[in-house]
């Protein structure tokens, strides 16, 4: 009898172990962010900027475009609808404090397209909003989206890159080379050239002319001819006066002055103002991949942050 009693208590014991391994402890759902400065040039409609995020569940229906019912970027008071291209589970994983995250990727487009216009937030959220009436908002950072479009460019880019400052939390943009011709018979005063973003300027105080195209590698300092520079220092909007003749072209060095929180810029549009005929104009150099690095990684965790929990409508 005995035996009975202790061999069915046995068998209860298996079969509740083997329901527990089977049954999967419900997790609540965690999401992270990291500010970043989107700086974009559209050239046409179809084109997306990526807001990325980790998550400790990427096949929650929070990554379902179906159960979206709203998305849209907004900054204070601002607001512009956008529509969802894709969402993308990134094979990139990392993990922190004993939770395994995926990076999940939002490709996004606006919903408005302006002949002549610029949208500036400069601390943006992504505000998503699900079918159950609940609301998370993600915090992205900087976003600049130019939508203008030039007529009949007057300036060729005849080189383009970007030096690279290597520091704790991973890599980053430390300068410009370009180079640019006058493509007209009439010469040009180039006034101004500087980058699309509030948070990282181009420090046209300390722009040099170059006669030979930069290495990534190579220093700010070195290219400058100085003991040493910095990347935080106060900028100081200054006018250009350089002379490009009809037909010819001149290369030039423009390091980047970083005057926020905001150190990650992968990608942005360059702004060239300058003068013809007495006439001062705009052209804009579209947006280019100068560092390939992911947003997230385990050097810039104390740059993470938590998103809140959701609203409720």
């Amino acid at each position: 009898m005995k035996g009975k009693v202790l061999g069915g208590i046995i068998l209860i014991l298996i079969i509740i172990v083997t329901l527990l391994l089977f049954i999967q402890e419900e997790r609540p759902l965690q999401m992270m962010s990291r500010k970043q400065v989107i700086s974009m040039y559209e050239t046409n409609s179809y084109e997306t900027f990526r807001i990325s995020v980790l998550t400790n569940d990427p096949n929650s229906f929070h990554f379902d475009e179906d159960y979206i019912s709203r998305i849209a970027l907004v900054n204070g008071d601002e607001k512009t609808r956008v529509e969802i291209d894709k969402i993308m589970i990134d094979k990139q994983q990392l993990l922190h404090q004993d939770t395994v995250f995926t990076v999940v990727h939002f490709d996004l487009r606006p919903l408005i397209h302006l002949d002549d216009g610029q949208l500036i937030y400069d601390d943006a959220s992504l505000e998503i909003t699900y079918r159950n009436d609940t609301t998370y908002y993600i915090p992205v950072g900087e976003v600049n989206y130019v939508f203008t479009h030039d007529a009949e460019p007057s300036l060729s880019l005849g080189g383009l890159s970007a030096t690279i400052d290597t520091y704790d939390k991973g890599s980053r943009v430390s300068g410009l080379y370009i180079e640019l011709g006058n493509l007209t018979y009439h010469n040009i005063l180039i006034k101004d050239i500087d980058i699309m973003s509030v948070s990282v300027k181009a420090n046209t105080r300390q722009l040099k002319e170059v006669y030979t195209p930069v290495e990534y590698t190579d220093c700010p300092s070195d290219i400058l001819g100085l003991a040493s520079y910095d990347l935080f220092q106060t900028y100081v909007p200054t006018e250009l006066r350089i002379q490009l003749l009809s037909q010819t072209s001149k290369a030039f060095y423009v390091p980047l002055v970083y005057n926020a929180s905001i150190e990650y810029i992968e990608r942005f549009t360059v702004k060239v103002t300058y003068e013809i005929d007495g006439t001062e104009k705009t052209q804009y150099i579209d947006d280019f991949p100068f560092i390939r690095q992911p947003l997230f990684h385990m050097d810039n965790t104390d740059d993470w942050i938590e998103i809140d929990d959701p609203i409720s409508d």
